[in-house]
């Protein structure tokens, strides 16, 4: 839990904010906000080692989402902030994403958190060009 709340302060530069309920024994709570008033809740569960609820052979077999997407200014201001701030990209852990291109021609990339979470990354374009801003 703690390494993917300072993967999301230092990399999104999200806001940690109390978590407005009263704690539970089965999982740990922490909730972020980022600048434009988006929040992320992160839930882990306590004592639990193994969870599968993958009912197709084929597929992984985890518990959590397929991924999150975040929209940023910079692609280029984003990955030097990723490769200064983030562990496992500057260790090597994680390999240097490589840019793609969306079909309306936006830069995106796809990395991971620390808990290996695919997180998908596009950079916005000008409102004049494009509806995705």
């Amino acid at each position: 839990m703690e390494s993917s709340v300072a993967f999301y302060t230092q990399v999104f530069e999200a806001d940690t904010i109390p978590y407005p309920f009263p704690p539970s024994p089965l999982y740990d709570v922490k909730w972020l906000k980022f600048g434009d008033g988006t929040e992320l809740h992160l839930s882990q569960w306590l004592n639990v080692t193994t969870k599968d609820t993958s009912e197709v052979p084929s597929e992984p077999k985890y518990v959590g989402f397929v991924h999150l997407g975040f929209m940023v200014n910079s692609m280029d201001a984003f990955l030097k902030r990723l490769m200064e701030v983030s562990s496992d990209y500057k260790s090597g852990n994680y390999k240097h994403p490589i840019i793609d291109r969306m079909p309306n021609g936006a830069k995106t990339i796809e990395i991971k958190d620390p808990d290996g979470n695919e997180i998908h990354v596009i950079e916005a374009m000008p409102t004049n060009s494009s509806t995705n801003r």
